[in-house]
């Protein structure tokens, strides 16, 4: 392997306490544009039926073929290109039919032509799936969802209970629908609080709603109502509600009407009642979101990364979009887990960091294994640090 291609790997550990834990060996190799990514913020990752990765970028959409990248980017005198040239999110329906948010418009990728159709000088608060597979958007124009049948939006009415008093605008708002199938809508009020409302589909085009709870967690850290962010609330069968998300996991107080932060491990009978496909799927949550905290509560003067967006795809490789520091992009990550034929040994820091990847590795007459890690005045012997003076 050409020597270049060695700054592409790093070996990913969590540290519990002063000991390193290897929940699970990977190879991992960081994508960035010198890899051909068109950005390296990633906000959204997902991949399509045909094992396609659609990667939406601060600037531009990207699609990746396990091989290299086919970049889009917004042409202003181009109609068939994307809306704009922010790509927020990215998501998948039942047709296999790739949507973009664009912002200040939506973007569906025409596979025939390589190109793509475009919903202009319309501002997109999220756009989302239902378990129908159908497509949804939460804008200023209101709540549409995509009719197959007539190829336009349909605007879904809300109509106005008495027994509530929530503002019936849906923009701008983060907007989700659970495992039973109900439209979840968080509205931001002044105060920086996060309202949390249930709509329940009375029509064709009708909905009705009711207020859950708050979520506050949020007001001295980062607004939930980032659309970047992947969010996914679950009902158990205990009748338990659950927010999980790439900051963290929350459960819903009945007693205090507001979801708080759940910092435990996976609770694997609370969600037996689950699907197949939810209960993995909610299972590997935990563990890659548990891994992160792990691994953040332990750096001390080394950046932390806060997990932008992460996508477990069919052959179980984790893809992963991590900021660090006051907002670098790392680009996008692939790991793929490894057997245990092979032994990791890794450092205390940041595995984002570059500082964990190493060049000079060397072994001993006496059989120790030294190895120097770039960008540090340190060296390591196996898994014992050792500072150069």
């Amino acid at each position: 392997m050409p020597l270049k291609h060695f700054k592409y790997i790093f070996l990913y550990c969590f540290l519990i306490g002063n000991n390193v834990f290897a929940q699970q060996n990977y190879y991992s190799k960081t994508f960035t544009t010198e890899n051909g990514l068109p950005h390296n913020h990633v906000r959204s990752i997902v991949q399509d039926d045909n094992g396609f990765l659609w990667i939406a970028t601060w600037d531009g959409l990207s699609r990746y073929n396990g091989y290299e990248f086919r970049n889009y980017y917004h042409n202003q005198g181009d109609s068939t290109s994307i809306a704009y040239f922010q790509c927020e999110d990215v998501e998948v329906d039942f047709q296999n039919s790739v949507w973009i948010n664009n912002v200040s418009g939506i973007s569906k990728y025409n596979r025939h032509s390589d190109n793509f159709i475009r919903f202009d000088n319309v501002f997109v608060g999220s756009i989302m799936i239902d378990r129908d597979g159908r497509f949804w958007v939460n804008s200023n124009r209101g709540l549409l969802r995509w009719n197959y049948e007539t190829l336009k939006f349909d605007t879904i009415s809300i109509e106005s209970d008495s027994k509530y008093s929530m503002n019936t605008r849906t923009y701008p708002a983060n907007s989700k629908f659970d495992n039973e199938n109900r439209l979840w809508i968080i509205l931001n009020d002044p105060d920086g609080i996060n309202h949390l409302y249930r709509f329940k589909l009375v029509g064709e085009n009708r909905m009705t709603y009711e207020p859950i709870g708050l979520l506050n967690y949020f007001r001295n850290t980062r607004d939930l109502n980032n659309v970047s962010w992947n969010i996914d609330i679950l009902v158990t069968s205990t009748g338990n509600i659950w927010i999980l998300s790439d900051y963290g996991n929350f459960l819903f107080n009945r007693e205090r009407k507001e979801f708080l932060p759940f910092s435990g491990d996976f609770p694997e009978t609370e969600f037996s009642g689950l699907n197949k496909s939810d209960f993995l799927k909610t299972r590997s949550h935990f563990e890659v979101i548990n891994s992160v905290m792990n691994e953040n509560s332990n750096q001390n003067n080394i950046t932390r990364g806060l997990l932008e967006n992460y996508l477990i795809d069919k052959q179980n490789i984790l893809w992963e979009s991590v900021i660090i520091g006051g907002g670098t992009a790392t680009g996008l990550t692939r790991k793929v887990p490894t057997t245990d034929l092979f032994t990791h040994y890794f450092t205390e820091f940041n595995p984002m960091a570059a500082i964990n990847s190493f060049f000079p590795v060397v072994k001993d007459k006496y059989g120790t294994v030294w190895g120097g890690a770039t960008n540090i005045n340190l060296i390591f012997q196996a898994v014992k640090q050792v500072l150069i003076n």
